[in-house]
């Protein structure tokens, strides 16, 4: 069984650590304790986080920050996006 998440960042978020890390995981949890996670783990990218509001999804799916993640599966943040 998996051990970790993968984490995707997309937009602005990639800017502090790139696209894409891993995180330790090895129960299910709340993506609010995920966030709450890398927050304290990546000041930087907590920075950002708080300054825009985050779009969630797991494994493809938009979720909420009350949504539970569990190991092995694919959390994706991302920024608002615009066109024009």
């Amino acid at each position: 069984m998996a051990e970790s998440i993968t984490v995707d960042l997309c937009g602005r978020l990639a800017d502090p650590l790139g696209p894409a890390l891993i995180l330790p995981l090895n129960a299910p949890t709340t993506i609010a304790a995920v966030l709450a996670q890398l927050d304290a783990a990546y000041p930087a990218l907590g920075d950002v986080m708080r300054a825009t509001r985050v779009h969630i999804a797991i494994d493809e799916q938009l979720v909420g920050a009350d949504s539970c993640i569990a190991p092995g599966q694919r959390l994706a943040l991302f920024p608002p996006v615009s066109g024009g």
